[in-house]
């Protein structure tokens, strides 16, 4: 079974998290950011998530949003100009990735 990929990066507040993924496209790596909220059902203990807001979340998603907006903008300034020494980053970032991430998900 493949293994399923992880965010690069999950930014949270309150119930609502902002998961970044890397991609790789033709002009080499980018990021983009998906938003989901966290519920519980409410008849059992099983954690739900959906991609649908209510207006009390409107902060958090907010908050969440311009902090992945941000780390994303920070990826893009260390990145390399060259497309040469991209694919080496590239190859870099993936290895540290694998080996530094740990799942984020954990039990309310």
């Amino acid at each position: 079974m493949e293994e399923k990929k992880k965010p690069e990066k999950v930014i949270r507040s309150g119930a609502v998290a902002a998961s970044i993924w890397s991609r790789k496209g033709n002009r080499g790596l980018y990021w983009e950011f998906t938003i989901s909220r966290c519920f519980k059902q409410p008849d059992s203990e099983k954690f739900c998530y959906s991609s649908s807001f209510r207006e009390r979340d409107a902060q958090a998603v907010a908050q969440c949003m311009d902090e992945a907006c941000s780390w994303i903008r920070d990826q893009y300034d260390v990145r390399p100009k060259s497309p040469e020494t991209a694919s080496q980053q590239v190859q870099e970032q993936e290895t540290a990735h694998h080996e530094a991430v740990k799942p984020t998900y954990a039990a309310r």
